[in-house]
């Protein structure tokens, strides 16, 4: 199961501006959160990403799930023995031929830049040839599509 796959490992910020993983947060003013959160939202959205690795940084385990552009594969961080990661791998021939290069990358600029603790968002990225590489925290549990099906029965 998913708990023999994971081990605790120390947390580390991908952007130092980010939320923290854990805690409360303290607002002592609701205008000047969001203000503050919508002005860091911009600036991670108009920037480069910071952490584009090379995919032989990772063990690719296994396929997780697939879609009509995309496979979604276990890694493992090699630094890091027990980082799990899913791994989404987009076809660049398939963007291409559908015409969804630019939605490829709003998507990628998006997670880039979301931060709440009750969203995924994006720690690594990398390129090759063939596909475009986002790099998402492993959370076992399956897919939100699969429970949102089973919670609306």
């Amino acid at each position: 199961g998913c708990k023999s796959l994971l081990k605790v490992m120390p947390l580390e910020e991908t952007y130092s501006r980010r939320l923290p993983l854990y805690g409360a947060l303290k607002i002592e003013s609701h205008e000047v959160y969001l203000t503050e959160s919508k002005k860091m939202f911009e600036e991670m959205y108009n920037s480069v990403f910071p952490y584009v690795l090379d995919i032989s940084n990772f063990k690719f385990h296994y396929l997780l799930g697939e879609g009509a552009f995309a496979r979604v594969i276990l890694a493992e961080y090699k630094e890091f023995e027990g980082s799990f990661y899913a791994v989404k791998a987009v076809s660049k021939r398939s963007l291409v031929k559908t015409n969804q290069v630019k939605a490829a990358l709003n998507e990628k600029r998006l997670l880039q830049s979301l931060n709440h603790p009750f969203i995924i968002r994006l720690e690594y990225f990398s390129k090759d040839p063939s596909f475009i590489y986002f790099f998402l925290p492993f959370i076992c549990g399956g897919e939100m599509f699969t429970h949102l099906k089973i919670w609306q029965k």
